[in-house]
């Protein structure tokens, strides 16, 4: 399963940009069953925010479109808590990394 991020519905959703066609293909394969993806709920907001506010779309065209992403059956939306969030901080503390980060 991977997870998805803004840029990634971004350029799927706007044809103007250079990665669309590879990032429609991906959701193509997740609405006919060959791809499992998560998406937190956040990265929803901030496709919205960035498609109307700097794209120029029109916000029920983008509302249209997220909400039949996530109604997808092969879409897992991730309703991140900032219990979740203090865990993710307290996992990565205690996680040996093979490479410190500068």
């Amino acid at each position: 399963m991977r997870g998805i991020d803004s840029n990634i519905l971004v350029y799927a959703l706007n044809k103007d940009l250079p990665e669309h066609t590879s990032c429609k293909e991906l959701l193509i394969n997740v609405v006919n069953g060959k791809e499992l993806v998560s998406i937190p709920t956040i990265v929803f907001m901030e496709t919205f925010h960035a498609l109307v506010k700097v794209f120029k779309y029109k916000e029920i065209e983008v509302k249209k479109r997220l909400i039949a992403i996530i109604d997808s059956r092969n879409i897992n939306v991730l309703d991140i808590s900032t219990s979740s969030i203090l865990l993710a901080f307290e996992i990565a503390e205690n996680t040996r990394w093979e490479k410190e980060m500068p």
